[in-house]
């Protein structure tokens, strides 16, 4: 504008310019006048070469301009002044707002007192947080909303701060508009003049009662973090990762046997109260390297005393200067790990327990599912292991109910107690293949409530055999004795009989009649002997003659004697073993067990005939054996079979064949004693019997008999006539006064002197009194007062080398001596001839020592 002018329209160019000119600073205002003062007009400025080059009356045109833009910049200022103050007051009017607005809200109470100290204005932030009016404030009244325990103590501190003239600080209570009191913060200092005099104090109240009760809440926090921090029983610790402890509590200083924190603050403290250092340095790596909350079981050896077990549980920390801290807790498990082994313990012990019975066990919960069983179980009921891992069936008791011989009535069974938990049952269960089991059931308890059903199954079918067993021994054992006893006297009345009769048939003439008739009574005698040692064998009364016989001659030499007993219509087939059978048994014994099983299967027989096949085999038993009744152990035996091709044996027959008197053959072809005589030599020999077959199959009996040691002794040589004359002295002793005087007569008919006693003691006086030499004992082995073993012991004593020979058909005790160099024994019934050789081998044999 003022390169290029534009006059107004009607002026004069020159005075259009300068009006214009002034016209424009007036215009322009202050700033516009600062902002013109600053334009230099010198000369070849634009207005100036404007107007000179317009005006010939520049120069005056020029000054002019400038007395008018001199009193322009006056008035400017001034305008400029009094805008500055108007500003100003606004400022402070502003000021005084915002403080007012402050003093009047949020927590803190902004207030002013002249330099007396007394309220004179009204403070609405005091009216607004107390609910107080001025009047009820002004002057030292605002002391009344002060807590009366806290009002000396705020007053006091007033009053210090403006003797001093220093500023107010004191925290105290004050009442709040709700009623209640509120902590506040009292701050105030005093605003001094130019000359330094206090002119008024400017004070704060801040409202600090959260800030007091969150300052409370934490110290409580912290006193019972410290207290659970001392009293915890767990040990709580913060270490380096070297092991320096930096803070324990108790129970960790008593768990590493310290007394003090200053007792573990060096590097490696933590790490060694570990028994295993490098349990240590193997979980701080995995703490590390986890950088999260991990634990592990260690063994602590600290405080020289008994090791402890501890489970210790740690995390890595970041302190805020950035170091690394471990925090963990520690906890004693001692106690634990001993209740924990001493668990195992009892687990194992009731484990072994359980597993060394001999009862199946088996342990179900209510549902039925098996919880545990032991081998027992699995071996007594045939199991295999994936019917065990798939728990057998519902109720865990399938199986027995399927090998039961009445299934549904066990499922019935088992049913019932089920549907009664508290139901106890004892029964005996037979299964299909033979064998009996006593059951148990009862319920399972665990703290007073019934959890499931404890099964315990007992094999009783061996104890059932032996019971069996021991039934018909003492069956046996009765009918023996009573066989015993009446064989003693029977045989007594036999020797009477047979012998009577021998002694008849000397003095009959060859062509008498009478012949026929004793003839007829001797053979009814020795029928009735051997009938007579049937029941001694039965019930093992016989007295034996054992030597070492090989059993395979045996079989040999009786093949033709048992060919005449079968018949015709029967075939023998006899099939001896290759190797020698030698076994320790009385060889008559032996033949008669043979003739009587040879002769059961003959009978045996249908009316067509069959076939007997008669065997001997060595036998070795490596485990025990159980056929029958029979319990065979392991060792080395030789086998005497006989089969046949008859009628066989029912299975419920098979344990009674052996009974004295039991037959099923008719009244007139069997007295029941045959195979029973078998039983007892067998048994008395220390062998075995039993019987197999199926009906209508045949029938076996097998004999197994323990194989002896040593060389088989030379066939007896029985001649029917030998030498039986002498004339030594003989002492016979014998209770029964018909046998003492048959064989009285009979050896003195033959030229030998006797000497008679009728019991023990009289035969020992006879012995002791007799001037003469006695050459021979001649004594019954059963005798009241003194029996035969005795009387020979107390003869030998008065006369030593005295030779004896006993006269028995009966004995329940061994005879003493028997078997050794002069002692000999003479079976009763026998005949005069028959004793009197007997005697004579006495004498002629070596005489003892």
């Amino acid at each position: 504008a003022l390169a290029q002018p534009r006059p107004p329209a009607g002026l004069p160019r020159p005075y259009a310019v300068t009006a214009g000119t002034v016209a424009l600073a007036l215009g322009m205002g202050a700033s516009g006048v600062l902002a013109l003062a600053s334009l230099r007009l010198t000369a070849g400025s634009a207005p100036d070469l404007y107007l000179r080059a317009h005006s010939p009356y520049s120069d005056a045109l020029a000054a002019g301009a400038l007395a008018l833009l001199a009193v322009a910049l006056a008035g400017v200022a001034s305008e400029r002044r009094a805008r500055l103050r108007a500003a100003q007051i606004e400022g402070l009017r502003r000021s005084d707002d915002r403080f007012r607005a402050l003093a009047s809200t949020g927590d803190h109470l902004v207030w002013t007192t002249p330099a007396s100290g007394d309220f004179a204005q009204p403070q609405p932030g005091w009216e607004a947080f107390t609910g107080m009016a001025f009047e009820q404030y002004r002057g030292s009244l605002w002391l009344q909303a002060v807590h009366p325990d806290d009002r000396r103590r705020a007053a006091e501190a007033w009053t210090v701060a403006m003797d001093a003239e220093t500023p107010y600080q004191v925290e105290y209570r004050v009442r709040h508009v709700d009623g209640g009191y509120r902590h506040v913060y009292a701050w105030a200092v005093p605003v001094r003049e130019a000359d330094g005099s206090v002119r008024e104090w400017v004070g704060l109240h801040r409202d600090v009662t959260e800030r007091r009760e969150m300052g409370l809440a934490l110290a409580a926090s912290e006193k019972r973090y410290r207290d659970l921090f001392r009293n915890v029983p767990l040990g709580v610790y913060r270490s380096t990762p070297d092991g320096r402890v930096l803070d324990a509590n108790p129970a960790f200083l008593a768990l590493a046997g310290a007394r003090t924190l200053e007792e573990l603050d060096h590097p490696g403290a933590a790490r060694g109260v570990y028994a295993h250092s490098a349990r240590r340095d193997e979980f701080r790596a995995r703490l590390v390297e986890a950088g999260e909350v991990i634990g592990f079981e260690a063994e602590w050896g600290a405080g020289g005393g008994e090791p402890r077990f501890v489970r210790e549980s740690a995390r890595v920390v970041r302190t805020p200067d950035g170091a690394t801290v471990f925090e963990g807790v520690v906890e004693d498990i001692t106690a634990v790990k001993r209740v924990e082994r001493e668990r195992q313990e009892t687990l194992s012990l009731l484990r072994a327990t359980i597993e060394s019975t001999a009862e199946g066990i088996l342990v179900v919960d209510l549902a039925g599912r098996i919880v545990a069983h032991n081998d027992n179980l699995v071996r007594m009921w045939s199991l295999r292991d994936e019917m065990v891992q798939a728990g057998l069936d519902e109720r865990g008791m399938g199986l027995a109910q399927e090998m039961a011989r009445d299934p549904k009535g066990y499922a019935a069974r088992v049913a019932e107690l089920y549907a009664d938990p508290e139901a106890t049952a004892f029964e005996v269960v037979e299964l299909r293949d033979g064998r009996v089991l006593e059951r148990f059931s009862g319920p399972h308890r665990m703290d007073g409530e019934i959890v499931g059903r404890v099964w315990t199954f007992r094999d009783v079918t061996d104890a059932r055999r032996l019971e069996e067993q021991l039934a018909m021994s003492q069956k046996m054992e009765a009918v023996g004795r009573l066989a015993g006893g009446i064989a003693h006297d029977f045989n007594n009345l036999l020797t009477v009989i047979k012998g009577n009769a021998e002694l008849v048939l000397m003095d009959l003439a060859a062509g008498s009649p009478m012949r026929d008739d004793v003839g007829e009574i001797h053979a009814a005698a020795d029928r009735a002997a051997l009938l007579t040692r049937q029941l001694l064998a039965f019930s093992r009364k016989q007295v034996l003659q054992p030597r070492v016989l090989d059993l395979n001659e045996v079989v040999l030499h009786a093949d033709k004697l048992l060919r005449r007993l079968i018949g015709e219509d029967v075939e023998l087939e006899t099939l001896t073993d290759t190797g020698p059978g030698l076994v320790l048994a009385d060889a008559g014994q032996l033949e008669q067990v043979l003739v009587n099983l040879v002769v059961n299967a003959r009978d045996a027989m249908p009316a067509g005939g069959g076939r007997v096949a008669v065997r001997t085999a060595a036998v070795e038993v490596a485990a025990p054996l159980r056929r029958g009744d029979a319990q065979v152990p392991p060792g080395a035996y030789v086998e005497l079979r006989v089969s046949d091709t008859g009628t066989g044996i029912a299975p419920e027959l098979r344990t009674r064949v052996f009974e004295p008197f039991f037959t099923t053959k008719s009244a007139d072809r069997g007295t029941g004693l045959g195979l029973s005589t078998v039983y007892g030599i067998v048994r008395q020999s220390g062998g075995y019997v039993w019987v197999s077959g199926e009906p209508g199959e045949g029938a076996t009996f097998h004999v197994l008999l323990p194989r002896a040691d040593g060389d088989a002794a030379e066939a007896e040589v029985r001649a029917a006539e030998g030498p039986a004359h002498g004339s030594e002295t003989v002492l016979l002793v014998e209770d029964s006064p018909l046998v003492r005087d048959m064989a009285r007569r009979s050896l003195a008919m033959h030229g030998y002197r006797v000497l008679e006693a009728a019991n023990g003691e009289e035969g020992l006086r006879v012995c002791a009194e007799h001037p003469a030499a006695i050459e021979l004992l001649l004594t019954d082995v059963v005798m009241p007062l003194m029996n035969g073993p005795e009387l020979a012991r107390q003869a030998r004593e008065l006369r030593p080398g005295l030779r004896v020979l006993f006269m028995s058909g009966y004995t329940d005790e061994r005879i003493a001596g028997l078997g050794e160099a002069g002692f000999g024994l003479i079976h009763k019934p026998f005949g005069p001839g028959a004793v009197a050789r007997k005697v004579r081998e006495m004498l002629d044999a070596e005489a003892p020592v």
